[in-house]
């Protein structure tokens, strides 16, 4: 949530209930960058909707956007990855 004064609030959702706060940073500590979902599991698949099926997996919390619906205008690219493995660090 970045609409809720200095404070950025991060929370997840599993299965469509939510799971709370997890996070708040404070808004000037992200220096104007962006944030991006990460998932980090091991031995287990995982699968997301951003919002490119037609129909979520479970009721969408009020307020809520996906990714995929926001205007390409509005929307940070991430870094660019290494195109091979040699360039890699």
């Amino acid at each position: 949530d970045f609409e809720c004064g200095n404070d950025v609030e991060l929370s997840f959702t599993k299965n469509g209930k939510w799971m709370g706060i997890a996070f708040r940073i404070q808004k000037e500590a992200l220096g104007g960058q962006a944030l991006y979902p990460h998932v980090l599991v091991k031995n287990c698949a995982v699968e997301f909707n951003f919002g490119q099926r037609a129909e979520p997996y479970c009721s969408i919390l009020p307020g809520f956007t996906f990714i995929q619906h926001l205007p390409l205008s509005e929307r940070i690219r991430g870094t660019i990855g290494p195109k091979s493995k040699a360039e890699c660090e």
